[in-house]
């Protein structure tokens, strides 16, 4: 995922976060994060095969490639860092 740098809590993420927790009519909590954070992480973003393909679109685009799943697999790995319990 060479296209996307610096995942971690940050701007970017709380705007995501607070655009979710809108929608769901949620203040932005850490309940909510590990909610959130719950459901993005069993998508089909995740999955071993599709995570290969992207691979290997930036294998020949050199890098250049961007895709929403790419962006949300981003997002998600940033919101478990800003998760209290995170490691």
């Amino acid at each position: 995922m060479s296209t996307l740098r610096g995942q971690g809590p940050g701007e970017a993420l709380d705007a995501f976060v607070a655009a979710h927790a809108r929608a769901r009519g949620e203040e932005d909590t850490p309940a909510f994060r590990r909610h959130l954070h719950n459901l993005l992480s069993h998508s089909s973003d995740f999955d071993d095969r599709l995570q290969r393909y992207w691979r290997l679109v930036d294998t020949v685009t050199d890098g250049q490639s961007f895709n929403m799943a790419k962006a949300r697999v981003w997002l998600t790995r940033s919101l478990a860092t800003s998760l209290p319990d995170h490691r």
